[in-house]
């Protein structure tokens, strides 16, 4: 990987740099050239590199976030033994600050979506509005870690 240099205290900061180096490339040409771009054995092999890391027995790598969040809620609504965690007409607590693709697959699944004020500081849940928001019908907050801005974790 390309490493990015240090900058001095008054040197403006690129928005972006170049991150992808001469091993990343070749890797991206030889995925390219199986023509298994998303099921090939190089993802096989990451998903059980990633399960051990995180200790889990098994991991599913997805196409997009989109597809991520929409498998992580419906996971949460059927489980392993169909009793999910989540029921129909459960509400989740969502930021008002969000992408489509997060607020989707909550109303997809039949969820009903609470919309929570954000911090300026963070740019996610408002502890303060999430608090007042909660009820006997609230089952879940979904945390969103806006433009690389931590949300407050702890306070959640």
């Amino acid at each position: 990987m390309t490493k990015s240099k240090k900058h001095s205290d008054n040197e403006r900061v690129p928005l972006t740099f170049d991150s992808i180096g001469a091993e990343e490339k070749e890797a991206a040409i030889k995925v390219l050239e199986t023509g298994f771009y998303t099921m090939g054995k190089e993802v096989g092999a990451f998903e059980e590199l990633f399960a051990a890391f995180t200790g889990a027995q098994h991991c599913v790598m997805v196409n997009s976030g989109s597809s991520a969040n929409l498998l992580l809620v419906a996971s949460y609504l059927h489980g392993l033994n169909r009793e999910g965690l989540l029921s129909p007409g459960d509400e989740v607590l969502v930021p008002a600050l969000l992408w489509p693709t997060t607020l989707w697959p909550i109303v997809q699944l039949g969820l009903k979506p609470v919309l929570v004020d954000v911090s300026p500081e963070t740019m996610s849940i408002d502890i303060n509005d999430a608090r007042s928001k909660l009820s006997a019908k609230t089952k879940a907050i979904f945390l969103i870690h806006v433009l690389g801005i931590p949300a407050n974790m702890e306070a959640m």
